[in-house]
């Protein structure tokens, strides 16, 4: 078959051209925000577990949409005042950012008018990591392991220090203390996970409750010594050392049942494990376009499992556990489920604290 030079020619150009916009299109799915500038709200201070997330993933998703990205820290009231920013912004794909979805759940549920319903209020992104929680002391508190908590909590009230209501650590703690017969004392307003483990250190406080890899310097120099891990999985993966190391709810079967409605310590670890699986979440304002979201979605899934990422990632010490929206909306909704059956404790632990 015979093609003349301007055929030959004219494919040339629009295989090229065909190219050219492949390319364009895989830099920019979202091309109503090329060249624009957009708010990522963190619900954290700077320096903190959310801000290093956000500050990892801001040149990627930077580069994958064409766009500017502006670092927005909003840490008051437990990250409630952060996902509020994001709830009353336009849905115009311009204003996106972290929740603490189990924490903010829990005050939400628990009455706080103010506190966005993670399950309405937003449009979901993606679930980056769930939030795998230890309870942990300081080295020179005096308490060697969970069963020395237990000892000591026959004696006196044990002392938490936590954040405000809105973080995970403001239910997680009372949830545990409730099924292991615990009487204990909270201790509110430690906002970044520094300010908690120092407070552990200089004996302010007995426990404070933390994700792993937001403490994981003062564990391995031994200042902050974990006692238990409240998630339904080991903190560090099932092989590795905590996992042999630390017990979990269910090394406790013997202390649960004490008030918990015959709740069986399967039924409870099962319980806290769904509630923290919704974890840190990427959302935008609810109402947002069912294609820009798609876009925004797609964009940083692509950014989440991006190898260089990653890499960086691990070597901050950043686990990494990325699904989309969907998944993560049927986690929330799971976990929203087993939040109604807490909602009471953690009412009580908003009335006790506010007094």
């Amino acid at each position: 078959m015979a093609f003349d030079g301007r055929g030959r020619v004219a494919g040339i150009v629009f295989a090229v051209c065909a190219l050219v916009m492949a390319d364009e299109a895989g830099a920019t799915p979202c091309e109503m925000l090329a060249d624009q500038t957009l708010r990522w709200v963190v619900p954290s201070k700077p320096g903190g577990g959310y801000d290093a997330y956000s500050r990892l993933i801001q040149p990627y998703l930077e580069q994958r949409l064409g766009a500017r990205i502006l670092i927005d820290n909003r840490p008051q009231a437990g990250g409630i005042v952060g996902a509020a920013a994001i709830r009353d912004a336009r849905p115009d794909g311009r204003t996106l950012g972290f929740i603490n979805a189990p924490g903010l759940l829990a005050a939400h549920v628990s009455g706080r008018q103010q506190a966005p319903d993670p399950s309405t209020d937003f449009t979901l992104l993606a679930r980056v990591v769930s939030n795998r929680m230890l309870l942990f002391t300081g080295h020179d508190s005096g308490i060697g392991d969970a069963a020395e908590l237990l000892r000591v909590a026959a004696d006196r009230p044990v002392v938490a220090g936590t954040r405000d209501a809105g973080s995970a650590s403001f239910f997680v703690f009372p949830i545990v203390a409730h099924h292991l017969g615990l009487d204990y004392a909270m201790v509110t307003g430690y906002v970044g996970s520094t300010a908690r483990v120092h407070a552990a250190v200089r004996g302010e406080v007995d426990v404070i409750v933390q994700t792993l890899d937001s403490v994981m310097p003062y564990v391995v120099t031994g200042e902050l010594r974990p006692l238990l891990w409240v998630s339904g999985a080991p903190a560090d993966g099932s092989s590795g050392p905590l996992a042999v190391r630390v017990p979990g709810l269910s090394d406790f079967s013997s202390r649960l049942g004490e008030g918990n409605e015959g709740d069986g310590v399967a039924d409870v670890a099962a319980a806290v494990s769904s509630i923290l699986l919704a974890g840190r979440t990427i959302v935008a304002p609810a109402g947002l376009p069912e294609a820009e979201a798609a876009c925004l979605e797609r964009a940083v899934m692509d950014v989440l499992k991006d190898p260089l990422l990653q890499q960086r990632a691990e070597a901050s010490g950043l686990t990494l556990e990325p699904v989309g929206a969907e998944q993560a909306g049927r986690e929330l909704r799971e976990a929203r489920r087993h939040m109604r059956t807490y909602a009471f404790l953690v009412r009580s632990v908003i009335d006790r604290t506010s007094r």
